[in-house]
């Protein structure tokens, strides 16, 4: 009677490793969960803003010395599965006199925290709409020309966001 070899495992992990990797599985899975939220909100806002009447511009409609590509190519795969907002940013929207519930939309607006640049010239908007702007950090610029916007809404907003140019 011969003595049987013994079966060679192909694939041997420490129990450190697998949960090194289980960790890194969790943080991954964690990121992207996260970023579908964060899309899914911008989804919704870009949906609400467009119902309004207003205009979006994501950052790849811009080439590199931030003039607008009118004719940009809708790119499909991943794109038209994970949706427009889980690969790009929304940093331009402008809203004018047709739009209705300005505040309601701002509402929406303010989870756009990549947004560079707003345009609300003459709409409705009053210094209630404004709070909902004080958390866009990034935002470089705000047209408020022909608002309802008073001049102590913009100086509290002022100090909510130095740095962005406010036209008024």
């Amino acid at each position: 009677m011969t003595n049987p070899t013994p079966k060679r495992r192909r694939f041997r992990f420490s129990l450190r490793t697998l949960m090194a990797v289980m960790v890194l599985l969790g943080v991954g899975f964690g990121w992207f969960g996260w970023k579908l939220r964060e899309a899914e909100r911008q989804r919704r806002a870009v949906e609400a803003i467009r119902k309004a009447g207003g205009l979006v511009m994501y950052d790849y409609e811009f080439d590199e010395s931030g003039t607008p590509i009118w004719e940009r190519k809708r790119r499909a795969g991943p794109r038209k599965l994970l949706g427009e907002g889980f690969f790009a940013d929304v940093v331009v929207v402008s809203l004018d006199e047709r739009t209705e519930d300005c505040d309601v939309v701002l509402e929406h607006v303010k989870g756009l925290t990549n947004l560079e640049s707003l345009h609300l010239c003459g709409t409705q908007i009053t210094d209630r709409g404004l709070d909902n702007l004080k958390g866009l950090t990034n935002l470089e610029f705000l047209d408020l020309v022909g608002t309802q916007v008073t001049s102590e809404g913009i100086e509290e907003l002022r100090k909510a966001v130095p740095n962005c140019e406010i036209r008024h």
